[in-house]
This record gives structure tokens, sequence and C-alpha cells, in this order.
């Protein structure tokens, strides 16, 4: 029987990816009671079967597994390359690089026209959008404020950093590599510089409440309930932004949002020392994050609480 080393990686790559996961990326997919299969929300006739790892494009006579929708509707152009792609790979002529293994540019340019691009690119795809309002729990609001966008690549969500919210200047863009499972991190379009994460000001923002998040989808959350945010990259908080946050805010009450974990421990611990004024809160029991709890409540069709409420509930979390 014929097992290559190619042979071997498929299954390697085919054992690896949730299926409906992967399609729900450009078309969201949701589970059908009582079995293993998944049918789009936008093409009833697109079927996942979870068990057998295939998809069923009925209207289109259409079937295969993943490699199979990469090449056909992910656009990954060759064999090899999907299967690089589902075991994490980064390896394909692509603009972008994880930004801690190049050396930072002394000047920090303008990465505004890119952020635009992948911007339209996301307003384009109409499934892409209704993913990330299902999932991320994000409104089309503020989808448009942040300037959120897709690269076609093999990075997923894109992200932009704005000069402490000005968006007419582009600090740098945050991507998240669509791996699966631990692969699936964070890196950066080459080029990228990252401070503090500012998002554009919604409107009607109180401006007496200031959150101070771990990243950037938890600060959008934060002002998504009528707040101010701003997130922290997984370096963590620096003292020098103190004076920063309190000459842009004034006399407003700040509050440090960890996660549930030890990660947001010692972010936590960070924010504390160097502002001791910022008061602690972190999501409620057995969620990780502020934003998986916030995300939780709106997919299950329920209104979101005001900053109020979610003080209320976090600082009794902490």
């Amino acid at each position: 029987m014929r097992n290559t080393k190619l042979d071997v990686l498929k299954e390697q790559a085919l054992s690896r990816v949730d299926l409906a996961e992967l399609i729900s990326e450009t078309y969201p997919m949701d589970p059908e009671r009582g079995g293993s299969y998944w049918r789009s929300a936008e093409h009833d006739s697109l079927v996942v079967d979870q068990r057998a790892r295939r998809w069923y494009w009925n209207s289109r006579g259409e079937s295969g597994d993943a490699i199979d929708w990469l090449r056909q509707y992910g656009g990954v152009g060759s064999f090899t390359e999907a299967i690089d792609y589902l075991l994490g790979g980064t390896n394909a002529q692509d603009a972008v690089r994880v930004a801690a293994r190049r050396p930072k540019p002394k000047i920090v340019r303008n990465m505004l026209i890119d952020a635009e691009e992948y911007h339209q690119a996301l307003l384009n795809n109409k499934g892409l959008i209704l993913g990330l309002q299902r999932r991320r729990g994000l409104r089309l609001a503020t989808i448009l404020v942040a300037r959120l966008g897709w690269h076609a690549g093999w990075c997923g969500w894109t992200l932009p950093h704005w000069r402490q919210g000005d968006i007419e200047y582009c600090t740098g863009i945050k991507v998240r590599f669509r791996g699966r499972g631990k692969l699936r991190r964070y890196g950066a379009i080459e080029g990228s510089q990252f401070e503090l994460y500012w998002p554009p000001p919604m409107p009607d923002l109180d401006p007496t409440l200031v959150f101070i998040t771990e990243g950037e989808w938890k600060a959008l959350h934060m002002m998504q309930l009528g707040a101010y945010a701003v997130g922290c990259p997984a370096s963590g908080f620096r003292p020098e932004w103190v004076p920063l946050l309190q000459s842009t805010f004034g006399q407003a009450t700040f509050f440090a949002i960890r996660d549930n974990d030890m990660g947001g421990l010692t972010f936590l611990d960070k924010v504390r020392t160097a502002m001791p004024e910022a008061l602690p809160m972190a999501p409620p029991f057995g969620y990780k994050g502020i934003d998986d709890w916030l995300s939780t409540i709106t997919a299950k069709g329920h209104p979101s609480p005001g900053p109020t409420k979610v003080i209320e509930i976090g600082v009794t979390s902490v």
C-alpha cells in the first residue's frame, strides 16, 4: 500500500481540522439537531458531515474534504499549499510575517491604504461579516468604525491599530493566522508597530468610564457597551502609558479587566502596580475573557448589559 510522506501529512492535516469551522470562515454554519451534520445559514444546500470530514454542496454537485474546499473556495492554489495551511505553515509567498521574527523598522509608516484594502475585502463578503457578528458578537457599526478587515491569503481577520484613535494614521495591522487549534496564532503585516490599542471612538461614549483590557477584541466589546476602552498587546501593560491615559481621560474612573487564567493575573498585577487607582474586574466564572461572556449573551438573543451592570458583575468576579 502506497504511504508516502505526503500521504502522512495529508492525514495529519485532515484529522486536525474542524471542517465546519473552516467553512464558517466564509459561509457561517449551524449544527443540525441530533446528528453530526452542519448546514450553511446562507446556502442551505451546503452541508458538512463532521464524522466523515467531508462537505457537500448539493445544488452545485460538488463535494470534498478540507483540502478540496481550500483549493476551490479558500484561495489556496496547490495541494501541498493546502496541507501546509492546515498544519499551520506560513511559508506561502505572502506579505505576512510574524512581527517578532523581524526587526522593527525605525520609521513607522502609515498603513492606512493596506487597512482600507482589507476592510473593503471584508465588506464585499456577507458571510464573513455574519461570522464576526455571530461568533465574535460584534455589531456592524463596530466592524465599520474599527475598520476590521479580511486578508484572503493565509491570515484571515485583520485588525488595524490607530495612532490614539486617529483613523487617518494606521501604525500596524494585526492578523490571525488561519491555522487550527494551537496553530491559530496572532501575527502582523510586515512593517507593523504596536503600542496601546486605541479603537476609533464611537458616538455617545461615557467619558467617565475607561476600561483597560487584555487585547483589542475585548476593547471593542467594551466600547460597544458605551464606554471608552483601550487594549493592551500580548506584552502587557507598560508604566509609560499611565501619564498618557491620565492626560487623555482626565478624572475618569479606570477599570482593569483580566482574563480568567494565569496570564490574566499577571496582566492585572502589571496594571495595578503602575496604576493603583485602576479597579480590578474579571469575567464571570466559566468564561475566559470578557468578550467570551458578552458574545454568549448576544448569541442567545439577549440584550447586551450596560457598562454599570458589567462593572457590578466584573468587580464581584475578581
